[in-house]
């Protein structure tokens, strides 16, 4: 089998595709992707760097004549097996860069996409029915999208690293994180409680500055010295020290934060997004408002994956205070949360299941790693007590 990835990291550095490149790193070493990174020609490069009634015009005539990337010629590969191109889509509009391949459709056998907001249906290309497979993170909006894009449409829950968020044994130091969607209430709250009245805890929201930076057509490669990297790959590290991690589905932030304009504000479903995996996988207790989505029962079902905190945030703060001081319930979660994590949510998982539906080979990388969560799972399960 010979798996392409187009991927978007030379074009955009931003912590929110920042997600989508560590799914490809991840599918590169568990799938042997090969990567293919479309070059912008210098003219849209410009049009899109300085903004103009000229620009424009520019970027219109260009998509009806030479197309805003190089060309890329696929090279022919010495594997046997199926041609199969896919990508990792922030959104809709991200299917846009098959183009850079000439002929995409009869070049492969099979083309897919996982795409992760993937509520925006004006953000889809016309050609989208051409794809043999659309993966995405929510049950709830497969049926519409199965029948508004004319192709299948397949659901992938968000799962994370383990092997690389997870941890029974780090010193957990941080007593209560918070990172992206956060409900402001809880926020200024839990700010204002540990600041005035708590010294000693702390309290830590992640990435605030860095979140909202976005870099077209980055100098620098997806790596350590680039800043969406460096956060995602600080992520873990931070969860894996953290006790407690908030977390609030996307109907109640809307509700509480004032003038708040996240694109998921459209969407009328809660969702299990991807920082419920991150937290919960790298150990910390989850704590807030989580969502009503039915991936909950199945993913997440076991005691405590879950505390929901009251709309009262007096009340919550109080709850948070007396789960912190209870030190063998904590303890008993975060080994809990860890452990169950490593036999349901990691990538590889998702990764197999993926390659099922689309009846391809599973690789031998990817079948030696699913192994070794299984051997890992059974290790720890002998060696963590956890209150029932």
């Amino acid at each position: 089998m010979q798996l392409d990835l187009i991927s978007e990291r030379n074009l955009r550095a931003s912590c929110k595709f920042g997600v989508a490149y560590e799914i490809e790193d991840l599918l590169v070493k568990y799938c042997n992707a090969n990567l293919i990174n479309p070059v912008p020609r210098e003219i849209y490069k410009k049009a899109i760097s300085n903004p103009s009634p000229l620009s424009k015009v520019t970027l219109k005539l260009l998509g009806k004549t030479i197309k805003n990337y190089r060309p890329v010629t696929v090279d022919a590969s010495s594997e046997s097996g199926p041609k199969v191109l896919g990508i990792v889509a922030l959104n809709g509009s991200s299917l846009n860069l098959l183009d850079v391949i000439k002929n995409w459709r009869q070049q492969y056998d099979l083309v897919f996409a996982y795409v992760l907001d993937c509520w925006m249906l004006e953000a889809y290309p016309k050609f989208v029915n051409q794809l043999d497979q659309i993966f995405i993170p929510f049950p709830e909006l497969q049926p519409s999208l199965q029948e508004n894009l004319g192709c299948p449409v397949s659901v992938i829950p968000y799962a994370a690293n383990n092997l690389w968020y997870s941890s029974a044994s780090i010193p957990r130091s941080i007593d209560v994180v918070s990172y992206g969607r956060v409900a402001n209430n809880y926020h200024q709250g839990l700010f204002n409680n540990f600041d005035a009245n708590y010294p000693d805890l702390f309290y830590y929201e992640f990435g605030v500055g860095a979140s909202v930076k976005d870099e077209r057509f980055p100098k620098l490669d997806w790596g350590r010295n680039r800043f969406d990297y460096q956060n995602r790959m600080s992520l873990p590290r931070l969860l894996r020290r953290s006790k407690i991690a908030l977390a609030f589905h996307n109907l109640y932030t809307k509700s509480v934060n004032e003038g708040n304009k996240h694109v998921i504000n459209r969407a009328e479903h809660s969702f299990l997004t991807l920082r419920w995996f991150e937290s919960s996988g790298a150990g910390c207790a989850m704590v807030g408002k989580h969502p009503s989505s039915s991936l909950s029962e199945k993913y997440m079902g076991w005691d405590d994956a879950f505390i929901e905190l009251p709309d009262d945030v007096d009340e919550g703060i109080s709850m948070i205070h007396s789960l912190l001081e209870d030190k063998y319930r904590l303890s008993s979660i975060n080994q809990r949360n860890f452990l169950e994590n490593l036999a349901l949510n990691d990538w590889c998982y998702r990764f197999k299941t993926m390659l099922d539906i689309l009846e391809l080979p599973v690789p031998e990388s990817l079948t030696e790693n699913l192994k070794l969560l299984d051997q890992l799972y059974s290790s720890y399960k002998n060696e963590i007590s956890y209150a029932r």
